[in-house]
């Protein structure tokens, strides 16, 4: 049970930095721009709209996907920490989003003009609500962060105090992991 809330209590500290402050650099904020330009190879299929927002889509989803697999499982804690992931990647997006009037982000290509929000935003009529959304969605971010600390926190400090399964029953939710 130490151990899991010490991880857990380093993994939110970790994340936290660049969730509370877009511009710290972490590691894991490569593994999002790498998530992020895959998305727009995988949904190249379907069209250039999909495909444009299919970066941002992929670096939300693929954390979620995570999620929902350790959730399935039973697994709330393997859960909770993947959804600090998920946080960042909301947090990290938003960031992209509310730049899109601006164009002052450097992006990967160095050209603003390819701007994925600032496309994805004149297309719907919605650039001018760049900061809104943008604030929606690190809003989203931030509770999804708090959140998934609590829920890191609880569900190690549960395993650490679930009854083992015994010859009289015991608890369902005993030392093999299964939590949620």
């Amino acid at each position: 049970r130490n151990a899991m809330i010490a991880f857990a209590l380093l993994a939110a500290w970790y994340v936290g930095r660049p969730v509370l402050n877009p511009f710290h650099y972490v590691f894991l904020r490569d593994v999002i721009l790498a998530t992020h330009e895959a998305g727009h190879v995988i949904f190249m299929p379907f069209g250039e709209y999909v495909m444009v927002l299919g970066g941002t889509l992929f670096q939300v989803l693929l954390p979620f996907m995570f999620i929902a697999y350790f959730w399935r499982r039973r697994d709330g804690y393997a859960a909770a920490i993947v959804s600090l992931w998920l946080a960042f990647a909301l947090t990290d997006a938003a960031v992209y989003i509310g730049d899109a009037r601006t164009r002052q982000l450097r992006l990967l290509g160095g050209d603003p003009a390819g701007h994925d929000w600032t496309f994805l935003l004149v297309r719907t009529g919605l650039l001018e609500h760049d900061r809104s959304i943008a604030r929606v969605v690190r809003g989203i971010g931030l509770l999804v962060y708090g959140c998934a600390v609590g829920g890191a926190l609880y569900f190690g400090w549960l395993r650490g105090v679930a009854p083992a399964a015994g010859p009289a029953g015991g608890g369902s939710a005993g030392r093999s992991g299964v939590t949620a």
